[in-house]
């Protein structure tokens, strides 16, 4: 990656969102209508996914790659779990991808309170969801370069198409 700005962060952003809306209408066999992981919003937040990502950036006061990376995790968490994103997941997914991101590969981050009122969700549940995804990832929460650079010319392209 040769710069990694706030107008990287939104194409990544945007191409997330067209994915999750994706997603959203193609439920796996057996799966019902209601709670399907433990980041399931009983209602689609408000805030776009773009808007999401500038907000986690302004106060979360963390570099753009530090989203990036918390995409990285998020990616890999679906991965992993075989989790389908939907417009009922992606921002919580989001928002704790980029907490555990920023706890595993920055010096200086903040306490699960400040996240979860920058993310507008309470304490115990981003203590909860840090736990759902740490397990999901099996405690591998450190990204590579290689995946960093990976991940942003997935989406970045995407969101050009």
């Amino acid at each position: 990656i040769r710069t990694t700005d706030a107008a990287t962060v939104d194409a990544v952003m945007a191409s997330l969102a067209a994915y999750a809306a994706a997603g959203a209408g193609h439920r796996g066999e057996g799966e019902s209508s209601g709670p399907v992981s433990p980041f399931s919003s009983k209602f689609i937040p408000p805030l776009s996914l773009v808007a999401y990502g500038r907000r986690l950036l302004k106060y979360c006061y963390c570099a753009p790659h530090g989203v990036l990376i918390g995409v990285v995790l998020l990616c890999r968490y679906c991965k992993a779990t075989r989790h389908r994103l939907t417009p009922h997941t992606v921002h919580r997914l989001l928002l704790t991808s980029v907490v555990v991101a920023l706890k595993t590969h920055f010096d200086v981050f903040y306490s699960n309170q400040y996240y979860a009122q920058v993310g507008g969700i309470t304490t115990a549940e981003i203590n909860r969801l840090e736990v759902a995804l740490l397990d999901g990832l099996h405690f591998g929460a450190t990204a590579t370069l290689e995946e960093l650079a990976a991940v942003t010319q997935r989406f970045s392209r995407e969101a050009a198409r």
